[in-house]
């Protein structure tokens, strides 16, 4: 079963790593603005837990940590490059049955160093957005324009075309 009628998603995105830029932060805001009004939907941007000084495993461990604290009960999406690769309908369709499970979701984005291990096991999906390397501060973008292009192809928008 999925929120009330008259209740939108809880969506709540987090991201690691240097605050966005100001580019990035209005771009992100002008999906948000698109979608319904009863959409929850919020962005946490987390700081890096590197210090220079830390070997790689104790900053996602670190970072991991803020993460999972800040995701408890929700249906966590980790995004990952091993994660599976979906075009824009299918992964509408399982944003959907995501949003059917009633339950807040989180997206989660990890730093320069990816997600820590505990994250990935946590996780009830492992989303890649390609093959290809994007830049972990430009991730946020790309994950609120596929929500919005996700919410147009279940209510027959015409933004998106097939």
């Amino acid at each position: 079963m999925g929120p009330a009628v008259n209740e939108g998603p809880r969506i709540l995105l987090v991201s690691i790593g240097r605050r966005a830029d100001e580019h990035t932060v209005r771009a992100v805001q002008a999906y948000r603005r698109r979608l319904p009004p009863a959409w929850q939907w919020d962005w946490v941007q987390l700081p890096d837990a590197s210090t220079g000084s830390l070997p790689v495993r104790e900053v996602l461990a670190r970072e991991g940590r803020r993460i999972l604290e800040r995701v408890d009960g929700r249906l966590i999406v980790a995004l990952a490059e091993q994660g599976l690769e979906d075009d824009s309908v299918t992964w509408a369709a399982r944003f959907q049955r995501f949003l059917e499970q009633g339950r807040p979701l989180a997206l989660v984005v990890g730093g320069a160093n990816g997600l820590s291990p505990e994250v990935l096991m946590r996780a009830d999906h492992v989303w890649s957005l390609s093959r290809l390397t994007f830049p972990h501060e430009l991730v946020p973008l790309l994950v609120a324009e596929q929500l919005y292009r996700a919410h147009s192809i279940l209510h027959a928008h015409p933004y998106h075309k097939a």
